[in-house]
């Protein structure tokens, strides 16, 4: 009688969305697709805005807004500030659980610049792809 056995393999692993020309109080959505090939563990939120000031430990220049389109829930019951959800200068904020996302869904990201000028904003999300390994 043989006994499967699976492994876990992972690998650091990061999701970046990028807005480029983002006029101040516009939003810029965009659908954010996960590999098929592996789970996500979400680890952390990071982002930056060409806006931001080196000398500012908290910028705050746009807001973000995230939904699972799978399931239709938000991550968030309005939009987040930039300093909120990406910390103090934007080291990123580590969950204390980490989210693991199927293969394959959909996140819909929605920033909003709130800078006095247009900007290019990028978002990240720091995790892990988890790829199961039968043995």
């Amino acid at each position: 009688m043989t006994q499967e056995m699976t492994n876990q393999s992972i690998i650091p692993f990061f999701y970046v969305t990028i807005a480029t020309g983002v006029l101040t109080t516009a939003t810029a959505t965009q659908a954010m697709t996960l590999a098929t090939d592996s789970w996500f563990k979400l680890l952390e939120f990071s982002g930056t805005s060409d806006q931001d000031d080196p000398n500012d430990p908290q910028p705050n220049n746009f807001t973000v807004s995230i939904t699972d389109q799978s399931t239709g829930r938000l991550f968030s019951s309005s939009p987040v500030p930039q300093n909120i959800i990406c910390g103090p200068s934007n080291q990123g904020i580590l969950e204390k659980y980490p989210i693991r996302f199927a293969p394959g869904i959909t996140l819909i990201i929605s920033l909003v610049n709130t800078a006095a000028e247009t900007a290019a904003i990028t978002f990240v999300l720091k995790g892990y792809k988890e790829f199961v390994i039968a043995g």
